[in-house]
């Protein structure tokens, strides 16, 4: 399995939003849409904002592949959805963003998914 660089996770780490698209049935990308993430015990999340129903949502899980980019670099990418490490997750999350009601901390969420590389 590929894993994230330690530079790319401490890059990722100090951006402040990445963004990503999942892969079309068609085999091309979604638009790119910004979404927050968070790094947490070398794998890199995210949650969606509007829960399952988000577009960006559907398209990761549905193909579960695509591309994320942030600070000038881009990765081919692979979707997975994980609740293992709920609790972690929030309290990244909280730290870095705050805990304002767009941010996505609340434990126990379905719609948490790591952001691996290809």
């Amino acid at each position: 399995m590929i894993t994230w660089t330690g530079p790319e996770l401490d890059s990722l780490g100090r951006a402040r939003v990445v963004r990503m698209a999942g892969r079309r049935s068609d085999g091309w990308l979604h638009t790119l849409v910004q979404v927050w993430h968070v790094v947490v015990d070398g794998g890199l999340y995210v949650r969606s904002a509007g829960g399952a129903e988000d577009l960006w949502y559907h398209g990761a899980s549905e193909h579960a592949d695509g591309a994320i980019r942030w600070d000038g670099l881009v990765r081919e990418v692979t979707y997975t959805l994980d609740v293992d490490h709920s609790t972690q997750i929030s309290a990244a999350y909280e730290a870095k963003y705050g805990t304002g009601p767009d941010v996505p901390t609340a434990p126990g969420r379905c719609d948490t998914v790591r952001i691996q590389p290809r």
